[in-house]
């Protein structure tokens, strides 16, 4: 009995991207189709692939490379870069914004918290 391994998520895809490229820096740039999606699934229809190609480029994180027979790669964008050092990772990167809105929610929790202590403690002394 076989498991078959689930497709990646489009942050997945995002995540393995920039790093193949960032682990790639010394090529310059990587076939999107044969260097990338291969690290993270066995095979993909024509229509996933496009789908992933256009959810990649959506994030400005990597550029298309332009030229005659330059179809299908691409180089990681100076953001990307910046991404890569800052926080290893796409993946990293989306866990850091989750960490700062939940940051921002607790002052506000502890406020009404307080607020709900000192209203229950009005009601006792009146």
């Amino acid at each position: 009995m076989s498991v078959t391994q689930p497709k990646p998520s489009e942050d997945d895809v995002i995540d393995q991207t920039i790093r193949v490229l960032y682990e790639n820096l010394d090529k310059g740039e990587l076939h999107f189709e044969k260097d990338v999606l291969p690290s993270l699934y066995k095979s993909f229809t024509v229509k996933e692939i496009n789908h992933m190609w256009e959810v990649v480029l959506a994030t400005n994180l990597v550029n298309p490379s332009i030229g005659f027979g330059k179809s299908g790669f691409m180089y990681l964008s100076n953001a990307g870069m910046q991404m890569m050092k800052m926080y290893d990772g796409y993946k990293a990167y989306l866990q850091q914004q989750k960490n700062i809105q939940l940051l921002q929610a607790i002052p506000g929790l502890t406020q009404l918290a307080n607020l709900a202590k000192e209203m229950g403690n009005n009601q006792k002394t009146d």
